[in-house]
């Protein structure tokens, strides 16, 4: 399953706590340590989250963490204004169109017209084998007599 990665979701835990104090934290938590001391609602909490949040690019994470919530916000509530918060965007010049002579779309159409003509030998890399063994591997060289049907 995919999700954040845990420094994202620590992170955005962080941010929400400093802004709405225990009342945010205070959500999660079941009074349930683990053997490291940490309460066991706020890692589920955490977990879910990670969960939830997968996907959803950085800036739109970023928005919704300074949108103005009237309360501490759940995982469906800040959810939620991730998906209503305008991404980016970013300006890039576009770049000028690109020129082509006539003479390089003819050479370019030669080319395609050779490789889709159908009258390409497929086994040449097997022949090339075949004529200079000793240049390729033991395991290139069976399988271009195998190509080619060839018994030795």
């Amino acid at each position: 399953m995919m999700q954040l990665p845990s420094e994202w979701i620590d992170r955005i835990f962080m941010r929400l706590h400093g802004r709405f104090g225990n009342n945010f934290g205070d959500k999660f938590k079941s009074g349930q340590k683990d053997s490291y001391g940490n309460d066991l609602g706020v890692l589920n909490a955490k977990q879910v989250w990670a969960e939830e949040l997968a996907g959803i690019s950085p800036e739109r994470i970023k928005n919704a963490l300074l949108h103005n919530y009237d309360y501490a916000p759940s995982c469906d509530q800040f959810k939620a204004q991730c998906k209503t918060s305008a991404p980016v965007v970013h300006d890039y010049k576009a770049l000028p169109k690109p020129t082509v002579s006539d003479e390089k779309i003819n050479e370019l159409h030669d080319k395609l017209s050779a490789f889709t003509s159908g009258k390409r030998d497929m086994k040449a890399w097997a022949r090339k084998i075949i004529a200079n063994p000793s240049a390729y591997p033991d395991i290139s060289y069976r399988y271009a007599k195998e190509a080619l049907g060839v018994t030795v």
